[in-house]
């Protein structure tokens, strides 16, 4: 789930170039896995407050509008590159707590998700 850091205001980053990101990782790992063998995460949606100065400021509400878009573009990505995907955002959703990170529960779900999908790929 690699790209959510990648939403801070601070990188000014739109959701194609941190998909070119994923791409690029992706390059890597063909060199040593065949394809088929790998798994393309999207992440989270960022929460509503994210932004707040009690949650994470390096966030704002462009990045938000960044995290809702990163699936399309994961997506091209792992068609191009032939690999399997996976949207985490259709399985969890970010804490309450912080508007970023997954909670306990989210956590067992995303196991239980990418485990039944790891082992389909097998």
């Amino acid at each position: 789930m690699l790209g959510t850091n990648d939403c801070k205001t601070c990188f000014h980053a739109s959701a194609e170039q941190i998909a070119n990101g994923a791409a690029r990782c992706i390059d890597l790992l063909l060199q040593y896995v065949p394809a088929d063998k790998i798994l393309l995460i999207s992440p989270l949606h960022l929460g509503p407050d994210v932004w707040q100065p009690d949650h994470d400021p390096d966030f704002d509400k462009n990045s938000i509008t960044t995290s809702r878009q990163l699936a399309d573009a994961y997506r091209k990505v792992a068609v191009q590159k032939q690999v399997r995907f996976l949207d985490a955002a259709q399985y969890a959703a970010a804490s309450s707590a912080d508007d970023e990170h997954l909670d306990p529960a989210g956590h067992a779900v995303m196991a239980d998700i990418i485990l039944k999908t790891i082992s389909d790929m097998l």
